[in-house]
């Protein structure tokens, strides 16, 4: 059965469904700077593995499994006098049957939905010690199953190969986990070596204007004295001028 885009197209899997999820974060935690990265990165995400996938379809150029058919829509072979393959289908359609590698459905479905797991399982803290649940684990792991059953489906159609679809695949996630890393700290970190991210460095300066009335200021008095360890030396004044008789 081929894949229905009308269900679940590209912009909608890839970025309309994760803005939606950042929005109901938002609801609930009433964090403006979280909601602002989180858009952004995602938007980020989504462009970088868009402009890597178009440059490298253009650059390598290998037909689509499909290309037969587009080439000759009636099914009639057509060669000139040297052997070369004479394609009658629509130009356009027949340009973008050399397009297989990589699949830009596989690519930006885990870009994005790639970027939404990474964001759900730092907010839901799957990967925290000692507070591991698998309920939590399987709702980060579902924008992943979604975007590999878009990949799935390109291959099931005719679209790509499936080293279309692994490398697209790779390729999208590899650029959401890079970009997620920008905006907020990696999922799995240990907070003894945390290191801010914009977002808690912001609410680390908010933190810091505390009036100064409210810090405690240490006085001189308050400081102990300091014992004066050991005998302290007698150092005799030297006698007056007249003294010496000078």
């Amino acid at each position: 059965m081929p894949f229905d885009h009308s269900h679940c197209s590209l912009l909608d899997c890839s970025f309309v469904l994760p803005i939606g999820i950042f929005v109901l974060v938002y609801m609930r935690r009433r964090d403006a700077y979280d909601l602002h990265d989180a858009i952004l990165g995602i938007l980020f995400s989504v462009l970088v593995t868009g402009v890597l996938t178009e440059t490298t379809k253009n650059a390598v150029g290998w037909p689509r499994p499909d290309f037969f058919w587009r080439c000759f829509p009636d099914g009639n072979e057509v060669y000139d006098r040297l052997g070369n393959v004479v394609c009658h289908g629509k130009k356009s359609f027949v340009l973008d049957g050399y397009k297989s590698f990589p699949s830009g459905h596989a690519s930006w479905s885990f870009a994005g939905l790639g970027f939404l797991s990474l964001y759900l399982s730092g907010k839901l803290k799957v990967f925290e010690h000692g507070g591991g649940h698998v309920a939590k684990l399987l709702l980060v792991l579902l924008p992943l199953l979604i975007a590999y059953i878009v990949g799935i489906f390109m291959v099931n159609d005719y679209m790509h190969h499936p080293q279309d679809v692994f490398f697209g695949s790779l390729m999208g996630l590899l650029v959401a986990k890079l970009v997620y890393l920008q905006f907020f700290p990696s999922p799995h970190y240990h907070r003894d070596d945390f290191v801010p991210t914009p977002v808690q460095s912001r609410t680390i300066v908010q933190t810091s204007d505390i009036p100064v009335q409210s810090r405690t200021i240490v006085q001189p008095s308050d400081i102990p004295a300091i014992a004066p360890v050991g005998r302290p030396m007698d150092i005799e004044a030297p006698a007056p001028l007249e003294s010496r008789g000078l």
